[in-house]
């Protein structure tokens, strides 16, 4: 089997302040050029700070021709046309070797490319032209978070703090970047608790700190502080799906569906529902609040309504194919697991999900023994997957061996009805009547419903039955 788990994640995109004293590029189109382009990873949150002067102190040459050629490659950065905005640049960086803003729209330009090493090299380059920039270390920070280089990534907001001690945004900017690399870190999110109180502190604006510090809240394991926080952030922002995603569950928790329903429903009328991406998450949203209201009817429309939107949505991928796997549907789970894969190959969920899919399945164990040997490698430590590996041996008739392997997944059997299921199986066919019994009970006195529950009650009732 596969770890069972909440896949809601946060994803926020990185927003950057209006850059003031712009001489060459207009606000509103650079503004949007940002916001979309740094959308490119669920784990890098930052958000640049309000940096006032963008290109003060510029040298470019402010003749037509040049306003013309920066024009160009703002206009085919909006249009996603990366490479030839870079052409552009790398003609223009060889007539003036020392400006700054075009070593930094470089840099942007692999930033929409996804190509990190380059733009890690472009954000290097700018450096070398004016090490006090905090600019271009405010840019450089969530660079070396996509490289996995979050030591160095840490280091490049502590620079822009060095630099800009008195702004409000960079301290807001570092929290932000604590919370989102380092969140089982109990000091590094104090620490992060602290840089908020300094943004407030420094005249930052409340509001924009409610969301970050409910979520700071959150992964901390204090509920009401992070309801109340959460709750003032989508007040403020009563489009902002992403934290509603993180404040209905703890409604749910309390049993306050009603609650949840009027908030979701406010939330409807704040998004534009031909952004597809919002929508998908919205009809996301929707699936879980009927789960948790028990309206069984609906769950699986909403789902496959946010996968309409969106194939990859990853997270109600997984979470369909979680549902669907508890509705002993588990012929429909493949197909989704094996979706997901071509969308991201290397996801250890889908790898782990369905080798365990097509184990329980039993058609082609080789394929599954093959999927299960994948998700060892991406997810060595999983202890699910001796459960897994288990089945398998149980589907190919090696109960000692299965038994043998499902040894590190037994503590887990009284939160995980599947693996009692399993145990019970397989001493059901090691002729242990007694233990079999057990786990089988086990199984079914767990209120989680899972793929194999009817086979679970139907062997104890034959086992109960014929004592």
């Amino acid at each position: 089997m596969t770890n069972k788990c909440n896949f809601t994640r946060y994803e926020s995109n990185l927003q950057l302040a209006i850059l003031k004293k712009c001489l060459l590029i207009s606000l509103v189109i650079l503004a949007l050029l940002l916001l979309a382009m740094f959308k490119v990873s669920a784990t890098v949150i930052e958000v640049l700070p309000k940096l006032e002067q963008m290109i003060e102190n510029q040298q470019l040459p402010q003749d037509k021709n040049n306003q013309l050629q920066l024009g160009a490659v703002t206009a085919l950065m909006v249009d996603k046309q990366y490479q030839e905005a870079i052409t552009l640049l790398q003609q223009h960086q060889k007539q003036h070797p020392t400006n700054k803003t075009v070593c930094y729209l470089l840099a942007l330009s692999y930033v929409g490319q996804a190509n990190w090493q380059q733009a890690d090299s472009a954000t290097q380059d700018c450096i070398k032209i004016d090490d006090r920039w905090p600019v271009i270390y405010s840019l450089r920070g969530p660079i070396l978070s996509a490289l996995g280089k979050k030591k160095q990534a840490l280091q490049q907001y502590n620079f822009v703090i060095a630099l800009t001690p008195d702004e409000a945004g960079s301290y807001l900017q570092r929290a932000k970047f604590l919370y989102a690399n380092r969140k089982n870190d109990k000091q590094a999110l104090n620490k992060a608790t602290k840089d908020i109180a300094k943004y407030l502190q420094l005249n930052g604006n409340a509001s924009n700190s409610y969301g970050l510090q409910g979520l700071v809240y959150l992964a901390l394991n204090k509920s009401p502080q992070a309801k109340t926080y959460l709750l003032k952030a989508i007040k403020t922002q009563p489009g902002n799906l992403t934290i509603l995603a993180e404040l209905l569950p703890l409604y749910y928790q309390e049993g306050k569906t009603n609650q949840a329903r009027k908030l979701l429903h406010s939330s409807s009328k704040s998004f534009n529902k031909l952004d597809k991406e919002k929508n998908s998450l919205f009809q996301y949203l929707r699936a879980k609040h009927a789960i948790a209201t028990k309206e069984k009817s609906k769950v699986e429309g909403y789902f496959q309504a946010a996968l309409k939107l969106k194939p990859d949505n990853l997270a109600a991928r997984k979470e369909l194919i979680y549902w669907l796997d508890k509705q002993e549907r588990l012929p429909e789970t493949i197909p989704l697991a094996k979706k997901g894969l071509l969308l991201s190959p290397k996801d250890s969920y889908f790898t782990s999900y369905l080798a365990w899919a097509l184990t329980d399945e039993g058609t082609d164990l080789a394929q599954a023994q093959s999927w299960l040997d994948k998700a060892k490698v991406l997810t060595p430590d999983n202890v699910f997957l001796s459960d897994t590996q288990a089945w398998l041996d149980v589907q190919q008739g090696n109960y000692r061996q299965a038994l043998k392997h499902i040894q590190p997944s037994i503590s887990y059997a009284q939160q995980v009805p599947e693996i009692a299921y399993h145990l019970g199986v397989i001493h059901y066919n090691l002729g242990e009547k007694n233990k079999a019994i057990e786990y089988l009970q086990l199984s079914l006195k767990l209120p989680e419903s899972f793929s194999g529950r009817t086979q679970a009650k139907a062997l104890l009732d034959n086992l109960t039955t014929s004592s």
